[in-house]
């Protein structure tokens, strides 16, 4: 069991728990539209805080259009 998947064994609410392929399809593109409890359990890995993670997302669709 990778890191990531130890430390959202850990998310208090079952819908937040991550695997180590889940991320991957993330950062693929194959999965999208991550849930509220999963990006709350992401920032708590990574220890950001949510909005910074809602600040970069933000910037970065800015950059696109």
């Amino acid at each position: 069991m990778s890191q990531v998947a130890r430390m959202s064994e850990k998310a208090a609410d079952r819908r937040g728990r991550i695997t180590q392929g889940y991320i991957s399809r993330l950062e693929s593109g194959k999965e999208t539209n991550p849930s509220l409890m999963k990006l709350i359990t992401l920032c708590a890995i990574y220890k950001i805080q949510p909005n910074e993670l809602f600040v970069k997302a933000a910037r970065k669709t800015r950059r696109s259009r």
